[in-house]
């Protein structure tokens, strides 16, 4: 009988235990690994004019 005529199983595991369950535990770090924190607002620290068209506020 040829090669391709032999019944093969549906699925033959490629790892072992030992290696997927350090491949799960890689993904898993990945997954929950802090994102680095960007600004989302600007505060302008530019000391504004003493004076200027609008009244002050009593």
């Amino acid at each position: 009988m040829p090669d391709h005529d032999q019944p093969t199983p549906a699925w033959q595991p490629r790892m072992t235990d030992a290696d997927a369950t350090a491949e799960a535990r890689r993904i898993i770090a990945d997954a929950y690994r802090p994102v680095p924190q960007m600004p989302t607002s600007y505060r302008d620290t530019t000391p504004l004019p003493a004076y200027g068209t609008t009244p002050p506020v009593p």
